[in-house]
């Protein structure tokens, strides 16, 4: 280990030649039609640049610098049982109940403490070392049946950002039958109004064909989706029984009425707000968020943004929810909460939870920047690898 590290303190300062000669290789290898070689090529550079950092001086002052942050975590689904694999793209979405109690008995024995969105924003400057701010996207069942039990029992306050669509039973959960569909064809075909659409998966694995296919979603805009939807379901039979799969009004308003839990808004019907015009931006937000007011009778002061990418989120709409009175609204992007972000309370950053990640050593991994350091170290060569891709 010494030597490694004696050799990765001497490669260090020429990590930045290493990844353009890495890259320049990527590109041959793309002209000769080598696609999965480029691919590999390139995560190794990432790896390489990783490695170089782990076990270097600078690893140390990034600890120093950067542990005991505070962050935002995000979830979506607490289940009984692990459903996916890591490698699958939608293990993200859920964490089981064990691993989740363990993940706050972690936290706990270290000394953070859990507070709300609400106490975030009321003690900013107090709240920027060693706290955590627990966030629930979307509405799902599982939300009060498995993950609220866990939150009475250690007192933990979380919020849940509702999509009004959930509760009135008529939600698209089209990422579970898009995912379907990659993992049971080779090719699909999308009739857009008389134009046939083609994918092909060749020798893509599932994971990759469902983002490319779930890139292709996202860029739709509100009468696209629709149609599309439609054709999703015909082919996969896709039926999931929403009573028993998400929130129903009463379970929100029984939420809502625990002092542990804030209620906040993510549009009525989880779309790609950049696909959509100022106006429909206005139903979508302002509106879904008067008709969660009036079910719960309270007022709702935070947001959060369906995906919460640059691909779906931009300055203009960023300012039309400040317009509309959120106090703090939430993206995906992974990184801590800093004095940076009272300046940014309408474009939070979060910290995604799921079974892969929730362990004491992974989850220190995130907390202490290192992660951060290395997306920041490793921006241009991310870039370059989607634009290749």
């Amino acid at each position: 280990m010494y030597f490694s590290a004696l050799i990765c303190n001497f490669l260090y300062p020429f990590q930045n030649s290493i990844q353009i000669f890495w890259k320049k290789a990527a590109r041959v290898c793309e002209a000769r039609g080598e696609l999965f070689r480029k691919i590999r090529l390139c995560r190794f550079s990432e790896k390489r640049t990783h490695f170089g950092i782990k076990y270097s001086r600078i690893w140390s002052l990034i600890e120093k610098l950067y542990s005991d942050k505070t962050a935002i975590i995000m979830l979506h689904r607490v289940t009984t049982t692990i459903n996916y694999s890591c490698a699958s793209p939608l293990s993200g979405l859920e964490i089981s109940a064990a691993n989740l109690e363990k993940f706050i008995l972690d936290r706990l024995s270290e000394g953070y403490k859990f507070i709300s969105m609400d106490n975030l924003c009321d003690n900013f400057e107090k709240c920027l070392k060693k706290h955590l701010i627990i966030t629930l996207d979307d509405g799902y069942k599982d939300n009060l049946t498995v993950a609220y039990p866990i939150f009475k029992k250690y007192n933990i306050p979380f919020t849940v950002y509702i999509t009004n669509s959930f509760p009135d039973k008529c939600c698209k959960l089209w990422w579970y039958a898009l995912y379907e569909l990659a993992q049971n064809n080779s090719k699909v075909c999308f009739d857009m109004g008389g134009r046939n659409l083609f994918f092909e998966k060749n020798a893509l694995k599932d994971e990759m064909f469902y983002k490319k296919l779930r890139d292709f979603y996202l860029s739709l805009n509100k009468a696209e989706e629709e149609i599309i939807y439609r054709q999703i379901l015909e082919e996969t039979g896709f039926a999931p029984d929403l009573g028993k799969e998400i929130l129903d009004w009463r379970d929100v308003i029984e939420l809502a009425n625990d002092n542990l839990c804030t209620i906040g808004a993510h549009t009525g019907n989880h779309v790609n707000l950049r696909n959509l015009s100022k106006e429909e931006i206005f139903d979508e937000i302002y509106n879904a968020k008067v008709e969660v007011e009036n079910k719960i009778r309270q007022r709702i002061n935070h947001f959060s943004y369906p995906y919460g990418t640059n691909d779906s989120v931009n300055n203009e709409i960023i300012e039309l929810v400040k317009d509309f009175g959120f106090k703090t609204a939430v993206i995906t992007e992974r990184d801590y909460i800093n004095k940076k972000c009272s300046d940014a309370m309408h474009s939070l950053p979060r910290i995604g939870l799921n079974n892969y990640n929730y362990s004491k050593d992974r989850m220190n991994y995130l907390l202490n920047g290192v992660v951060i350091i290395k997306q920041r170290l490793l921006r241009k060569c991310v870039l370059q690898k989607r634009l290749m891709l």
